[in-house]
């Protein structure tokens, strides 16, 4: 293996494992699996010779006119074949140092999938490599955010023979738009901190795209054999509500003192007059007044029988956290 090619007596070839995630693609079970391979599918038609042609039998399995599913003969051979299309050339290309790279990643519940790509002599984008993997327990549980910047993360590690030190900055498309701020957030957790750390070793710019238009990552970390051998049941914890509906306070805070009630409790208040005094005099720099509001050192001047009404509804209430 050198610098992602297998060297052999009879040439050179692709590195098995830049196809692989392709590669252990299962058949189809179902007609939403199956629009998923197609929807990946669809992405690289114009490079395929008579891919219509090829693909046919299984878009007929996507027909209304079907009345069961039936995944025959011709489906696997359709299937096979679409995928040794996309390990080989002119789909598949060798990666140019010269050329910019584009990564492309997503995060779904249970795994997560990207594909390397760069534009080659015919201007179209073409993929270097794929790459997928599952997600394990602990990382099943992250936010949404931590799994979508973990598959930016392992995507550096995996090509990082090829990404690392790169002279134009290596485009990351994602759906998830806050990682556009990741380089420049000021709180991360331990794990960002780790993650940004290993960042600093590349030369990147993260750009959002909506995740409609992200098609071959997503395929790619949707692939029904990456799901946990227990179904569902290991990552729909997530989506669960683990506080039942009687054990949330439905209340509300009464509402602040309005303007109008501290200018008219000012009326009564003794020190409020000093300070009015202050201002009409100008013999106290630090007191002003803005929209009938009294302000000494640019802080609010509450008056002193507004004081505990504004501490109980900010300290008292079930709202208050304390």
């Amino acid at each position: 293996e050198f610098l992602g090619h297998i060297i052999t007596p009879d040439g050179i070839g692709m590195d098995p494992l830049k196809v692989q995630a392709i590669q252990d693609w299962h058949p189809p079970t179902s007609v939403k699996e199956l629009q998923v391979f197609l929807g990946f599918a669809n992405y690289y038609r114009k490079f395929i010779p008579n891919y219509s042609k090829l693909a046919l039998p299984l878009t007929k399995l996507l027909s209304k006119k079907v009345p069961t599913w039936n995944w025959n003969d011709t489906a696997q051979q359709a299937f096979d074949s679409l995928k040794t299309h996309f390990c080989s050339s002119p789909v598949l290309q060798h990666s140019d140092p010269s050329k910019p790279f584009i990564l492309e990643t997503d995060a779904s519940d249970y795994a997560i999938g990207a594909v390397l790509s760069q534009k080659s002599a015919d201007d179209q984008l073409h993929p270097i490599a794929y790459f997928s993997r599952k997600l394990t327990s602990s990382e099943i549980n992250y936010e949404i955010y931590d799994k979508e910047l973990l598959a930016i993360i392992d995507s550096l590690s995996y090509w990082r023979h090829l990404l690392i030190a790169t002279n134009d900055p290596v485009l990351i498309y994602s759906d998830h738009k806050n990682l556009e701020y990741f380089t420049t957030t000021k709180r991360l957790n331990r794990r960002q901190a780790r993650w940004s750390l290993f960042l600093a070793d590349f030369h990147f710019q993260i750009t959002y795209r909506a995740g409609r238009l992200q098609g071959k990552p997503d395929a790619l970390s949707r692939q029904p054999a990456l799901k946990p051998k227990g179904g569902d049941s290991e990552y729909e914890i997530q989506q669960q509500t683990l506080l039942k509906p009687q054990q949330f306070v439905f209340a509300t805070n009464e509402l602040p003192p309005t303007v109008i009630e501290i200018k008219n409790a000012y009326l009564n208040d003794e020190t409020a007059k000093h300070l009015q005094k202050a201002i009409d005099e100008k013999t106290d720099p630090t007191v002003q007044i803005k929209y009938g509001i009294i302000y000494k050192n640019n802080k609010i001047y509450v008056p002193e029988s507004m004081r505990i009404q504004i501490l109980q509804q900010r300290h008292d209430s079930k709202l208050a956290g304390h």
